[in-house]
Formats: structure tokens, C-alpha cells, sequence
């Protein structure tokens, strides 16, 4: 699974993006977990073997079966960002065969490793390229960056290309933060339901209901009580000042049988009725936006996310963000260009067209052509395909990234596509001059 950070790597081992100051870069090639300098540590005293290499130049933990819960970090050491305005941790990781009390995260330390704070978090099954930004702890002289990882059986994670910078991996300046939202929690707070958010069970189980795990809202299957029907309410909105209005989250729902169900419901008199507005069963939706423009203009808007379910079944929910940014506003379709490619100068790769507020991703290869056939469309990219960055796109439907082309990759073709919000680019084959 070893990744390329930078687009030229593959042609040439030269070039980078633009300017940038990198305070540590580490691959794992050398066979080490953890490596020099680096601390593993056990903050459960489980048996587990830990953070070990793969013998494929990645950071390993396993599913540890049969020795019960695992709990442990993989950090880094200490670094002194007293040099940063902002700062970032870039790493690739695949995480596989997720159960419901499964998660990895990354944490921070300013205090040598004896406490953590939780910084990212994730209970998906592969980021193959991410971007924390830790620019809360830019400045500080003694900063370490702690892999998390917690599971039992059936889980395991995989960790590569770890670097920390002050690039926020677009090349370029910080994007433009989001226009204000009408709501938004990221349930890093520890406490659900939060201030202002209520819950209703809506059955009388005597299920837990939603709890925190992990910086997420959560509800268990609880097995052995019957079926719950339990919702996380918002605050009670006010949309009078918006005319159109969306629901942005993530959400993962895991071992789903033919009983259990998620959904998205309104209410507008305080929670006593509710209407679903979107309902999924899935097991895993990464991001999704759901539309309650009908609730546009009224001053007393609360939004449930509704879990139903008995054995087998559980269900998180992460980052609501409450706006009025169209998700698939993406104004004339999926544009993407770059300027000409010379040798020893910059180039541009822009995207117009895409979604507000969504990350798009840049695919390349120096394969070929292919096509091959995917499951959002043809790819015009010979595997193996590797990420060249992941973007946030504008609130116009752009996002672009600058990076200087190698002086000795003259005559190198890059094929390359670019996916948003399950839309696929066209595709481009560009000869370096």
C-alpha cells in the first residue's frame, strides 16, 4: 500500500510542492516499529504485541484475537514546531474489519507522553491519503504525535508515509474557511448529547441510547433488550434567514440485519412529532448531506438522527454541519485542467464545477491510459494509481494545487483524473516539455 506524497516522486525522486518546512518524514521502509526516536506505549497493559512492522515498510497493529481489548499509541518524537505558523500530519493508513468498538485516531502530547489529546478520529475501513491539521500546537516546542489505536478481535491498521509540515497539502495557502453554519459539532467534547441536544427514546428500551466514543456520537447494538428506536436531537434552528438548508455528516452503521435502520427526521413543534426526511441501510456512508429546504424559512427547526435496531447492529455519527451550501450545486459539471507542464517551472492542476464544501481527490499514474472500470465509472488511469492530493473545494466550485515540475522530468506522461463527491473528472494525459 505505499503511497507517493508528491506527485513527481515516482519520475524522479526531485521536486516538491512549494516551499515548505518539514520538521519529520518517515516511511517505515527501514523494517523498524517503532523506529528511532519513536515510543510505543500499552494504556492498558493488554498483552497484545502492538504497533510491529509488517516487513512491508508499513506500521502494523493486528486484531489481537483472543487477548481482549487492545489499546495503544505509536508516537512520535518529540518535535519542536516554535518555527511554524501552522502545522500538519500527513500519513496514509488502511484499516480493516471493523467491529463496533473499534477506532483509530491521531492524539497529541505536549507533555513528553503522559497525557493525550484527540485530535482526528476515524472508524472507517480505508483513508489511503489524510491531513490533520494541528496548527492548534504550531509554536510549541515539545509536541508528539500519537497513532491511536483501539480494538479487539476482527480489527487491525495499517500506517505509512508519516510526515509533519507546515503544508496543508494543496501547495498552496490555507483554503478559505466555510461561510458560518447554523450548527455544527464535531462531538470532540466527549459528551453526548451535547449542550442544547436532547434525546428522545422513542420505544421506552432500556438501551443506553447514544453515548460518546471516540470523539463520536454512538449507539450499541444492546444485545439481550429488544429493539430500540432512539433519536440525537439537535437544538431547535432557526432557518428564517435561509432559504434553502442542508444537513452534512458522517456517519458509519455496522452488522445491519433486516430489522435496523438509520434516518434523518425533522421536527417543528419541539421534538413532540417527527417527519424522516432521509433514511439509509447502509453500512457505511462516509459523508453525506441530506436536503431540508422544505424547513427553509421556519424558526423552530430541530434535526434527529433516528437509530432503530436490535442484535447486531450499532451505528455512529460524526461531524453535523448545518448550512445553506448546496452539496451537489456543482454549477455546470466536473472541470479539470492543468497549465502546461515544463520542466523546472510550476503547474497548476484546477478543478472547477465541483461541489462547495466537499474534498475532491486527484488520481495519477504513469502506467497508462487504461480504462479500467470502477464502480463510479471508467477511469482513464492504468493501476497501480496513486493520490496526489485530497482538496476542499470552494464555496465557487474550485480548488487547485501548484506544484513545480522536476528540471529532469522532460518527456515523462502523467495520466491523471479527478474524483468529487462520487463524480468522476474527465481524464488527462499530459507530456511533461
Amino acid at each position: 500500500m505505499k503511497s507517493l506524497l508528491s506527485l513527481f516522486a515516482a519520475v524522479c525522486c526531485v521536486g516538491a510542492l512549494s516551499a515548505q518546512t518539514t520538521v519529520l518524514s518517515e516511511d517505515f521502509n527501514a523494517g523498524v516499529v517503532p523506529p528511532a526516536g519513536w515510543i510505543t506505549q500499552n494504556l492498558n497493559g493488554s498483552p497484545a504485541a502492538g504497533w510491529v512492522s509488517d516487513l512491508n515498510g508499513q506500521a502494523y497493529h493486528a486484531d489481537e484475537a483472543g487477548v481482549g481489548m487492545s489499546n495503544d499509541i505509536l508516537a512520535t518524537p518529540n518535535m519542536d514546531l516554535t518555527g511554524l505558523a501552522e502545522a500538519y500530519v500527513h500519513f496514509n493508513t488502511f484499516m480493516g474489519w471493523v467491529s463496533y468498538l473499534d477506532s483509530q485516531s491521531v492524539d497529541v502530547s505536549t507533555d513528553g507522553g503522559a497525557t493525550w489529546t484527540m485530535v482526528w478520529s476515524d472508524l472507517g475501513y480505508n483513508d489511503p491519503s489524510n491531513t490533520v491539521d494541528i496548527s492548534a500546537y504550531a509554536g510549541q516546542a515539545s509536541v508528539m504525535i500519537g497513532f491511536h489505536y483501539v480494538g479487539d478481535n476482527a480489527h487491525s491498521t495499517l500506517l505509512d508515509n508519516v510526515v509533519v509540515d507546515d503544508d496543508n497539502g494543496s501547495g498552496g495557502p490555507p483554503p478559505p474557511p466555510p461561510p458560518p453554519s447554523i450548527l455544527e459539532e464535531d462531538f470532540n467534547a466527549g459528551v453526548v448529547p451535547p449542550a442544547g441536544w436532547t434525546t428522545h427514546n422513542l420505544n421506552g428500551s432500556a438501551a443506553a441510547g447514544w453515548v460518546a466514543l471516540a470523539g463520536k456520537a454512538y449507539h450499541a447494538d444492546e444485545d439481550g433488550i429488544g429493539m430500540c428506536d432512539n433519536i440525537l436531537a439537535t437544538p431547535a434552528m432557526d432557518l428564517s434567514g435561509v432559504t434553502e438548508a442542508y444537513v452534512h455528516f458522517d456517519t458509519y452503521m455496522n452488522w445491519v440485519n433486516y430489522l435496523d435502520s438509520q434516518s434523518v427526521d425533522v421536527s417543528t413543534d419541539g421534538g413532540a412529532t417527527w417527519t424522516r426526511i432521509w433514511y439509509d441501510l447502509g453500512m457505511n456512508n462516509i459523508r453525506d448531506h441530506v436536503d431540508i429546504s422544505a424547513y427553509a424559512g421556519q424558526s423552530n427547526v430541530m434535526v434527529g438522527f433516528r437509530y432503530v435496531g436490535d442484535y447486531a447492529h450499532s451505528i455512529t455519527i460524526d461531524n453535523v454541519r448545518v448550512d445553506d451550501i448546496d452539496p451537489g450545486g456543482t454549477g455546470g459539471g466536473l472541470t479539470y485542467a492543468i497549465t502546461p507542464m515544463t520542466a523546472g517551472s510550476s503547474a497548476t492542476f484546477r478543478i472547477t464545477g465541483g461541489a462547495p464544501w466537499t474534498d475532491v481527490t486527484i488520481g495519477y499514474t504513469l502506467a497508462g491510459a487504461g480504462p479500467i472500470n470502477t464502480v463510479y465509472g471508467v477511469v482513464d488511469m492504468t493501476p497501480p494509481i496513486s493520490s496526489l492530493a485530497t482538496l476542499l473545494v470552494a464555496s465557487n466550485g474550485t480548488a487547485s494545487l501548484t506544484a513545480t515540475v522536476p528540471a529532469n522530468a522532460s518527456g515523462v506522461t502523467l495520466y491523471t483524473q479527478a474524483l468529487n463527491n462520487g463524480v468522476l473528472s474527465n481524464s488527462l494525459a499530459e507530456t511533461i516539455q
